[in-house]
């Protein structure tokens, strides 16, 4: 049986090449599924309230390889009537055509799916899931975390803002949450019991373009911590650095360096400006910012384990793609990344107690054995690609 088109909706992501989860997420599903499926990206057109393709040179942003897309729409629609005042008022262009009158596009529309991977405005979500059943589509949600309502102090989203995008989720065919936890989230905050199915498909532990694992680190004398997260305050960098600030204090004997990943949040100007002060007061920090792909292979292949110290997360994808690389990941142990880390390859602990965060560092710092016994774990267990994880949910959108 043929399988239906699926749509990905990539608006914010084809516009930016920043790097969050979440657009790590849209970035690695489109390749995935791409690589084994018929699918069409299209963006959401918010003033004029439709679907339509990307611009051309958004694709760099999304994926390079993935869809390749012509300027303009295909000559031999042309000689269909119908189609000539959509080429007047799309002058032509791919991109400035709704999905509905696209030559191509319009006539699988109707059985195809509309797969969402982005978080969005409530209201948007509503008026895309319209639009997609208006036109004979399904529609389906990736749904990552409900922090905004668990932990509305540390998000800059309102958790009125949050509980209305939830509702909205509920209006659609097929929720995804990534994890359990964030099955138990949406269970937990939907307001409106309605017919929506929600499976969960935990997200995969693949780097894009990365081999799993790499050999161990050369033995330099120096022990080389990673921390990949973005300068926000529930990754709670404060407590790592006061924990590896003490650690260099208290065992000089061990030569540590700190290595932080990861690009500013523009609402936590206090955790950079933390970030900065720590590095100058202490050069065995250093801070490489926001690090490209290839720079962030790198920093995992040099380092001797990973430290990822946020207390709450809809899955953690740092404490995955660590165990991805065959380094050793020190996480906490609750929630999410607790149920992560069950598999092997972490080492859990209190990331909220200073002195816990601490005792995790030296531990793993000066017992050798213990790195190489995670390392063990790490590289034997069994971890999905982002093709694995595309399977998923084209398996589930199949039977749906």
């Amino acid at each position: 049986m043929t399988r239906a088109t699926v749509f990905i909706a990539a608006t914010h992501t084809a516009r930016s090449n920043a790097r969050s989860g979440i657009q790590s997420v849209t970035r690695g599903v489109i390749r995935g599924m791409a690589a084994q499926h018929d699918v069409s990206l299209v963006v959401w057109n918010t003033r004029r309230g439709y679907l339509h393709p990307l611009k051309p040179w958004w694709l760099t942003h999304v994926a390079p390889s993935v869809d390749r897309q012509s300027w303009f729409l295909p000559a031999s629609s042309l000689a269909k009537p119908a189609h000539w005042l959509t080429w007047i008022m799309a002058r032509g262009l791919n991109h400035r055509t709704p999905a509905h009158r696209h030559p191509k596009l319009q006539p699988r529309l109707p059985g195809s799916w509309l797969l969402l991977p982005e978080l969005m405005d409530g209201e948007v979500a509503r008026r895309m899931t319209a639009y997609g059943h208006r036109h004979g589509m399904k529609v389906a949600a990736i749904f990552h975390d409900a922090l905004a309502l668990l932990h509305p102090e540390l998000t800059k989203r309102t958790p009125g803002a949050h509980q209305n995008y939830i509702d909205a989720l509920g209006e659609m065919d097929l929720v995804l949450p990534v994890s359990n936890f964030s099955a138990e989230s949406f269970h937990r905050f939907l307001k409106i019991r309605t017919a929506v199915k929600i499976h969960t498909v935990s997200l995969p532990a693949e780097i894009h373009g990365q081999d799993r694992g790499f050999p161990p680190p050369a033995a330099h004398g120096t022990i080389k911590i990673l921390c990949v997260s973005t300068l926000e305050p529930r990754k709670n960098h404060r407590t790592l650095i006061d924990a590896f600030n003490r650690a260099c204090a208290s065992h000089p004997e061990l030569a540590l360096e700190l290595h932080l990943a990861g690009d500013t949040c523009a609402g936590a100007p206090e955790i950079t400006e933390f970030v900065i002060a720590a590095e100058r007061r202490n050069p065995r920090i250093t801070w490489h910012k926001q690090v490209m792909p290839e720079q962030l292979r790198v920093l995992y292949r040099e380092c001797d384990f990973t430290v990822f110290p946020s207390f709450i997360e809809g899955f953690g994808m740092p404490v995955m793609e660590s165990v991805w690389c065959g380094r050793p990941c020190l996480c906490t142990n609750t929630g999410v990344m607790a149920e992560n880390a069950a598999g092997g390859g972490c080492l859990t602990t209190d990331v909220l107690d200073p002195s816990c965060l601490y005792e995790s560092l030296i531990r793993l710092a000066s017992q050798p054995e213990l790195r190489a016994m995670l390392t063990r774990e790490a590289v034997e267990r069994p971890l999905k690609s982002w093709q694995d994880y595309a399977a998923e949910l084209l398996e589930i959108l199949h039977k749906a």
